[in-house]
């Protein structure tokens, strides 16, 4: 893979095991061209991967669902599901914080600790036309750090030719950019932006 940018130019090279065509290794600027590459990465007998280079260590259950993330430095990450294989809960301890979110169906609810105890909740209904989602409503119900009004913020989706979530507007029509994608461990991270300043991040 080649990077063309103003500021410079970088080549990322990639290693494959002959046998499964499993990711190896990567490589990163001052690598030898034909490897060994520096960045490296594991896998279990089911081709699940167990370690990547910004990750220590996955860990995965006998139905090959990711069970825990050991982010390093950055905490851990642990995940159930139902008897179904859906992911229903998620719980990220880092930095003195529990930070859980919870899935039922439709709905989700985020919750972070500290010692004190419960700090932030957020409740979000995600509204779907069958198929897609349209609309999320977002209900903000404890934020100890400050003074706060339960006023549920309505997001409409406006998807792309593939399906994804790219754009969105609010109920005023104030159009807010949005981008869903997912990260090694499964999880979907999402941005927002409006008029270029970041509304959240999750």
């Amino acid at each position: 893979m080649e990077h063309h940018a103003a500021a410079g130019t970088w080549i990322r090279r990639y290693a494959y095991e002959a046998t499964s065509n499993r990711l190896v290794s990567t490589s990163m600027p001052g690598d030898p061209v034909d490897g060994p590459y520096s960045r490296t990465y594991a896998h279990d007998a089911h081709g699940n991967m167990t370690a990547m280079p910004h990750i220590a260590a996955l860990t995965w259950d006998e139905d090959d669902q990711l069970r825990s993330t050991d982010l390093g430095g950055g905490g851990v990450v642990y995940y159930t599901y139902d008897a179904a294989g859906q992911r229903v809960r998620k719980v990220w301890e880092h930095s003195g914080l529990v930070e859980e979110r919870i899935y039922v169906g439709g709905y989700e609810v985020y919750r972070k600790r500290d010692a004190t105890g419960l700090v932030l909740e957020r409740q979000t209904l995600h509204v779907m036309d069958g198929a897609r989602r349209v609309a999320m409503v977002e209900t903000k119900t404890v934020d100890t750090s400050g003074p706060f009004t339960v006023t549920p913020r309505v997001r409409y989706q406006l998807d792309n030719h593939l399906g994804s979530a790219s754009l969105e507007v609010d109920g005023a029509k104030v159009v807010n950019t949005h981008r869903e994608f997912y990260q090694p461990s499964g999880d979907m991270k999402t941005e927002e932006t409006r008029n270029g300043q970041q509304l959240s991040e999750f």
